[in-house]
């Protein structure tokens, strides 16, 4: 569903366009005018009804897995808090299972219940 409207700021008018599908991350950008940006609204929506994906323009690399995303939080976030060097050993040990592997966009609560039963069994045995 896309959601069009008039901002009015020190750079004149400008019309943002909202585009976000149920249960999904909305997507904004701003066009000068308010025909470009429902020409946008459209093509947004097209691309979310055919299962693509829009991601910002801003964010240079794609993550499509849940390796990559705790990859880069370890080393961006981890880093800088104090209780890091332990965060980074708990991620660490979840790099080496199935889970990390699974794509972002099919990861589910079954997935991470799945992995919850499993490490159980794993603490239950020691």
């Amino acid at each position: 569903m896309a959601t069009n409207r008039r901002r009015v700021g020190v750079r004149g008018t400008r019309w943002e366009c909202r585009v976000h599908n149920k249960g999904g991350v909305p997507f904004s950008r701003t066009f000068g005018d308010r025909r470009s940006s429902l020409k946008w609204s459209r093509f947004a929506e097209v691309a979310l009804g055919q299962g693509e994906i829009l991601v910002d323009s801003d964010d240079a690399e794609r993550i499509e897995t849940l390796r990559q995303l705790l990859v880069r939080y370890r080393k961006e976030v981890c880093a800088l808090k104090k209780g890091g060097k332990k965060e980074a050993s708990r991620i660490n040990s979840l790099l080496c299972t199935t889970l990390a592997d699974t794509r972002i966009e099919t990861l589910s609560a079954a997935h991470i219940a799945k992995y919850r039963i499993s490490r159980l069994r794993e603490i239950a045995s020691a």
